[in-house]
């Protein structure tokens, strides 16, 4: 009987190193989480993706028997909260919430302290949600066709408010401008709250938001809700068309939140994340409360988070170069 050479001594050693590091991984997601649970949400306590992290934290609560507690860390445009949890281990107990605005301050001229593609990577896609085209009755216009004759014909156009330079609700006015020929004076705002307060005053015309924010209104009729920026209709706002079906063509811009992971963090520990916040989200309560909200629930594997990123990267990082946006 012949020895074994050493090549295949070493063949056999590297597979059975294989196997022990699979069953290290698997058993570890089996027994995982064995200690508090962090997510990180890069902004001031309060806001909706503050809301929706806390939503999902109490219910991991309850479903794992271990904490999972939310750590606010907002500053520089959300990056930095960002950035400690891509800098973080990747032990599965640090995560972090996040919107689209990252791949918006990947696609800018400006870049992040982070690589959003080579240090961290996607967990779940918890919601989707379109803006609602909201829109002063004093501006003189019923339908997105209307609102455009309004702009065409008016000195210097309409002045579409925004919750800041950079953000989606920017990106949605520079694209429907691109896309119809409409003039536009973009009067930017340090976030929502305020750019709402002057479009029900008519100190603007304009203002994307979600449905949230503007069907309250709408539906006292102190705004008008022209369009819907999603492919379909929103179920909290059912009889507002998309901007498809008001005539724009090739029109989509939603909002989304997700939670990302320090790259590196072992697969079945982020399988596992992505199983159980689904899981949460789709929750009877937990359901009812975000579509009440504007808020549709995604509830896909982590690659559809990620093929989303990538998607929003490459759409949105061409209209910032298209527009010549420069972030301060």
């Amino acid at each position: 009987m012949s020895l074994p050479t050493p090549v295949a001594l070493l063949r056999t050693l590297c597979l059975a190193c294989l196997c022990t590091l699979g069953l290290t991984h698997a058993a570890s997601a089996q027994q995982y989480p064995t200690k508090p649970v962090r997510i990180v949400v890069p902004y001031t306590p309060g806001g909706g993706i503050d809301v929706l992290a806390r939503l999902v934290s109490a219910k991991l609560t309850e479903m794992w028997g271990q904490s999972v507690y939310v750590e606010n860390r907002p500053g520089a445009g959300a990056n930095l909260g960002v950035d400690l949890v891509a800098k973080s281990a990747p032990d599965g107990y640090s995560f972090v919430i996040v919107s689209n605005t990252v791949a918006l301050a990947a696609s800018s001229a400006s870049k992040p302290s982070y690589d959003l593609f080579k240090d961290l990577t996607a967990a779940a896609l918890a919601t989707r949600a379109p803006f609602v085209l909201g829109v002063n009755p004093k501006a003189g216009a019923t339908t997105v066709k209307g609102l455009l004759d309004v702009a065409k014909n008016r000195p210097g156009g309409l002045n579409f408010a925004s919750a800041g330079q950079g953000t989606t609700t920017h990106l949605a006015i520079e694209l429907l401008k691109r896309r119809t020929g409409m003039p536009a004076l973009h009067v930017p705002y340090k976030g929502s709250g305020p750019a709402m307060t002057d479009l029900l005053d008519g100190r603007v015309d304009a203002l994307f938001a979600t449905a949230a924010a503007i069907m309250p209104y709408a539906r006292d009729n102190r705004l008008l809700a022209l369009a819907v920026t999603g492919k379909t209709r929103s179920p909290s706002a059912p009889g507002v068309p998309t901007m498809v079906e008001a005539g724009v063509s090739n029109f989509e811009v939603v909002v989304w939140f997700g939670f990302l992971a320090p790259a590196g963090t072992p697969r079945e520990i982020v399988t596992l994340l992505n199983a159980e916040i689904n899981r949460a989200m789709l929750l009877p309560d937990v359901k009812d409360k975000l579509n009440s909200a504007g808020l549709i629930i995604v509830a896909e594997p982590p690659e559809f988070f990620a093929s989303t990123i990538k998607s929003d990267f490459a759409k949105y990082g061409k209209l910032i170069r298209d527009i010549g946006f420069q972030p301060q």
